[in-house]
């Protein structure tokens, strides 16, 4: 299929997608999917794996949902858009098939994920996840789980040279799987295992795995070519290690036969011809094993890494053959070769350094202009802002000290009224005998009682007499001593006196009738500054009259003054 051709494929499918439901939409996400491998298209790709997810998951589709969520996970693996050895959406999968115990998809992406991670060298990470995994299933009792697993931590153990180890995991891996008639992960086991027994002298019972992997090939794969093959081309390094030449040359002749049916399949004939190297290098046939290993370059010859190893191998198989004129002049291509390679990678650094230093200029100056402007708009909108709250606070603030100013007013003409009942009482009661009730008739209105007994409020009414007297509260240098001198009482009596009847201490009753004296100053004088009607009322520094004003009446003098300026109560 085209490029023109997928494109057209895939607008037709998209408008068709919605208006099809179940079985025929699942459809068309896969054809949507083809048509995007060959558009190389991957964010899209993803894009229909979530919708696909999404619509399954809608329609409580389990199996749909989990075939979508495998593909989706196998597709970032094949496109290497892995970041961390894990998918984007890695932990919402899992967490998908642990919900609806759906097992061996749970260990089947997990064995995948280990194999990234063996892939990127994080060895010892690999091998703590595959054994707590191991244990998992163990709990469990999943033996597909427990045999995927047990060939994981089989194959970190033959790394890590633990060879015994490495065999009884592999063991029991092959010994579970097997009970998976299709598992394909079961060859894999058997490859393994045989393989490694081989070379580890254990030739009776690799050949023992071997016949089995033949049954199960011949039970479940029997069509398979590629598993055929790969059987082949193991059993004949197997039986190389067994010292079996005949046999083995038997298994690759066999593999040079399947190599046609497999089609372009270019590694298959790299496996086969790297097999006869390795068969002619046994029987120390070094002449034919440079041969064999020399008709491997075309299929190397395109990548370096590849090649680079295929030069190494020739020049030292050489050298142990006792070629020395074909081993110099292999060293000599791989001098040239890595040398060639060396530059190669240096001026395309070179080419990238400028190329991202050309990119990055051209970013730096956009997001200059960028940054510039978005300043600039910044500045403008926080300065409108600004504006606008203060503003609004202003008359917020005016609001506030308006209705605050009333209600100072309204409670002077309370204040007032009280004023005059209580000391029209107070006249009566001095001619009353201690008996009299608690409240009085006065000009029809009911006046309650006093708090306090006779002596208590008497001597109040001394302190407010002479407070008033030639306005004493005013003065600076008013205290404690001075009044008890003045009234000839002394500290307690004073003290529990105005305590009962004003329920307030001596100079906090002074102090708040120099802030009703400052306040009314404030409605009457507006010639005196705020701090002149401080110092004239008994305040020592405007700073002290200020606090406690504002204590008192939750309002500055000067917003006071303001309002009593722009208002009429």
């Amino acid at each position: 299929m085209t490029a023109q051709d997928a494109n057209l494929q895939a607008d037709s499918l998209k408008n068709l997608l919605h208006s099809q439901q179940g079985k025929e939409r699942y459809r068309i996400y896969q054809q949507l999917d083809s048509a995007y491998i060959q558009l190389d298209d991957f964010d899209t790709r993803m894009t229909n794996f979530n919708e696909w997810v999404e619509y399954a998951h809608s329609q409580k589709d389990i199996e749909q949902e989990s075939n979508a969520r495998m593909v989706r996970m196998a597709a970032y693996t094949n496109a290497n858009r892995l970041k961390d050895t894990k998918t984007p959406t890695w932990d919402e999968d899992l967490a998908f098939w642990r919900e609806h115990e759906l097992w061996d998809k749970y260990a089947s992406v997990n064995v995948t994920y280990l194999q990234n991670l063996l892939l990127v060298g994080k060895m010892d990470e690999a091998l703590n996840v595959a054994q707590e995994q191991y244990e998992f299933f163990k709990k469990k009792d999943l033996n597909y789980g427990i045999g995927a697993m047990a060939h994981i931590i089989g194959t970190i153990y033959y790394y890590q040279e633990r060879t015994e180890e490495c065999i009884d995991f592999l063991r029991e891996s092959v010994q579970r799987l097997k009970k998976e008639k299709t598992s394909v992960q079961i060859l894999e086991g058997y490859r393994t295992l045989s393989l490694i027994l081989a070379i580890g002298g254990h030739t009776e019972e690799a050949e023992k795995w071997l016949n089995e992997w033949r049954e199960v090939l011949e039970a479940n794969f029997k069509d398979n070519v590629g598993a055929w093959f790969n059987y082949n081309i193991n059993a004949a390094y197997v039986h190389m290690h067994m010292g079996d030449y005949g046999k083995a040359e038997e298994y690759i002749r066999k593999c040079e036969q399947m190599s046609p049916q497999l089609g372009d399949a270019v590694l298959s004939k790299y496996l086969t011809y790297s097999a006869w190297s390795q068969l002619y290098q046994l029987q120390k046939d070094y002449p034919n094993a440079i041969k064999a290993l020399d008709s491997t370059r075309v299929y190397v010859e395109n990548s370096a890494v590849t090649l680079e190893g295929y030069l190494r191998e020739r020049a030292e198989l050489a050298w142990t053959g006792g070629l020395h004129d074909i081993s110099s002049e292999a060293w000599r291509e791989l001098y040239f070769h890595n040398d060639s390679i060396q530059k190669t990678k240096i001026a395309a650094q070179v080419d990238e350094l400028r190329t991202q230093y050309e990119v990055d200029k051209f970013k730096a100056e956009k997001k200059r202009n960028r940054n510039y402007f978005l300043f600039a708009l910044g500045g403008c909108i926080l300065l409108f802002l600004l504006l606008g709250g203060t503003v609004y606070y202003n008359r917020m603030i005016t609001k506030k000290n308006r209705g605050l100013y009333r209600q100072i007013k309204a409670q002077d003409r309370l204040a007032e009224e009280l004023e005059q009942m209580r000391r029209h009482y107070e006249a009566l009661s001095l001619s009353q005998p201690p008996t009299l009730v608690e409240t009085e008739e006065i000009n029809d209105k009911t006046v309650p009682l006093l708090p306090g007994n006779q002596q208590q409020r008497e001597l109040v009414a001394r302190l407010h007499e002479y407070l008033l007297r030639d306005q004493n509260f005013t003065k600076i240098d008013i205290n404690r001593e001075s009044l008890l001198s003045a009234l000839s009482t002394n500290k307690n009596a004073l003290t529990e006196a105005v305590k009962a009847v004003t329920g307030k201490k001596p100079m906090e009753y002074i102090r708040e009738m120099q802030l009703e004296e400052a306040r009314r100053m404030l409605d009457k004088h507006p010639e005196l500054t705020v701090e002149a009607v401080a110092l004239d009322c008994g305040f020592n520094t405007a700073h002290t009259f200020y606090r406690l004003f504002r204590k008192q009446y939750d309002i500055s003098p000067a917003e006071y003054r303001k309002m009593a300026g722009t208002l009429e109560v």
